[in-house]
């Protein structure tokens, strides 16, 4: 019996690589919404994903894990200086690994009854795979690639809008040439954020909690605070050290852990214990690092430790005062000395939280965190801001975390909703939206502003913590 297209992708390229088990083809534990989405999964080369993957498995050094194709706890890190490559921190970057595998496992169809085709191409690995050059985003080669995948496309001209193209990494860092592709066409453009425009569809990275099974919580927690992080970054990282350490000093009973980073990619502990002890804590604070998209808050998602934010309020852009006041949750977007030369280049002048933590259909996240006005850092009294904080709400939010941290990560047996299910309720809202033109509106041009997501009945669609379940949001 001669093999269908998406059947040679997932036989011959991806299983047939050696050490590589494949996953079981049980179908993803997907929302009511996307359960009759038709699945389209493009034939191309295999140099556009199995073949990116074993360049990025023939330098991952000491490290104990493949390259996210198969649910692997990381308890060996590769050593950037006595490996000469940083695998480790690379593999944050793989999502797309599950992603593609999650949609080649859904039902598939023939282009001509396709809601979605999906590019199986790993735009962020191809990018990781340049030794020298992995967080350039116009690297000539990689956009001579993409350029000649385009012509593998043969149904985008008419369909451009339902395309989806994989890129699990910054924004900043995506391949700048196909963030112009899918802004002009509006196609699906799946990414770390922050989101840009109303196809861009945020996701959670690879390997939450170290790729380590969901830790057992228990009450009460042994610790107040746990931080693990690089003070040489930005100003305000120094500054919430000083007042970590003066927390420490002031508030011996509050049980502190506090490790610094050394360089920015060692961490000081072993990721098991580290994991151990984020889910033996109450509070974790995540603080602006050089990019809005940081693996921490996804740590400590998984962990069970509740993330606490530094809350800015943003009334104005470039001193002109904007249309929607819109609250930031720990970056300054307005701070450009606080960032790398290439965000104070290319990031907007707002970022609201909205724009760089996915899945707010799915994701109550004033209920999971915890936010500490910034003014309390600038006026020198975070120390007393944070031990003012009332327990028992931290309790009750890391209660209500526990029941949904399912949702940060990538269920590789496909028995629960995951990551992926809370990413596909955000396609199906994104098909839906007049300004994107999906499923409900083909051949409708995207639209510069977003609007707010409707169903049938005008109202937006969510999905419940458990289940799956769609409801609409009143």
């Amino acid at each position: 019996m001669q093999l269908t297209a998406v059947q040679r992708l997932w036989d011959e390229n991806f299983c047939a690589v050696p050490s590589v088990s494949c996953p079981r083809r049980a179908t993803p534990h997907l929302p009511d919404c996307a359960r009759n989405l038709k699945v389209y999964v493009y034939d191309l080369p295999s140099t556009y994903h199995a073949n990116l993957l074993e360049k990025m498995e023939r330098r991952r050094g000491k490290s104990s894990c493949d390259y996210e194709r198969s649910a692997c706890a990381e308890i060996v890190r590769s050593r950037p200086r006595a490996d000469n490559w940083d695998y480790s921190n690379l593999r944050q970057y793989a999502a797309e690994v599950p992603i593609l595998y999650k949609f080649m496992q859904m039902p598939q169809t023939g282009p001509e009854q396709a809601d979605l085709f999906v590019v199986p191409w790993f735009a962020s690995t191809e990018l990781s795979g340049f030794e020298y050059t992995p967080w350039y985003p116009r690297n000539e080669k990689c956009v001579a690639r993409f350029e000649a995948l385009l012509s593998n496309l043969t149904h985008f001209a008419q369909n451009p809008s339902r395309h989806v193209f994989l890129s699990s990494r910054d924004w900043t860092f995506s391949l700048l040439r196909l963030r112009q592709l899918a802004k002009s066409s509006g196609a699906l453009l799946f990414n770390y954020g922050p989101r840009t425009a109303p196809n861009e569809i945020l996701i959670a990275p690879s390997s939450a909690g170290f790729g380590l099974p969901l830790p057992h919580l228990t009450y009460p927690a042994k610790f107040f605070l746990f931080a693990m992080m690089d003070i040489s970054i930005n100003p305000i990282r120094r500054d919430i050290d000083s007042e970590l350490r003066r927390l420490n000093a002031t508030h011996p009973e509050l049980s502190i852990l506090y490790h610094p980073i050394i360089d920015h990619r060692s961490i000081p502990l072993p990721p098991l214990r580290a994991l151990e002890l984020m889910s033996q804590t109450l509070l974790c604070p995540i603080i602006q690092g050089d990019l809005p998209y940081q693996h921490r808050l996804f740590d400590a998602l998984v962990a069970g430790c509740v993330p606490l934010f530094l809350r800015y309020q943003l009334d104005d852009v470039d001193d002109q005062p904007m249309k929607q006041p819109c609250e930031a949750w720990s970056w300054d977007a307005k701070n450009r000395s606080a960032m790398k030369g290439v965000a104070r280049a290319t990031l907007p002048r707002t970022i609201c939280k909205e724009q760089h933590l996915p899945y707010w259909s799915t994701v109550d996240w004033h209920a999971l965190t915890m936010r500490i006005d910034v003014s309390a850092l600038s006026e020198g009294r975070l120390a007393e801001a944070i031990a003012a904080l009332e327990i028992s709400e931290i309790v009750r939010k890391r209660r209500k975390l526990e029941r949904m941290r399912h949702h940060f990560i990538y269920e590789r047996d496909n028995a629960s909703p995951d990551a992926f299910s809370a990413m596909m309720v955000e396609v199906c809202n994104a098909l839906r939206d007049p300004c994107v033109g999906g499923v409900h509106v083909r051949g409708k041009p995207a639209c510069k502003s977003e609007r707010a997501t409707k169903d049938s009945r005008g109202s937006p669609v969510t999905m419940e913590a458990h289940g799956g379940a769609m409801r609409r949001a009143r």
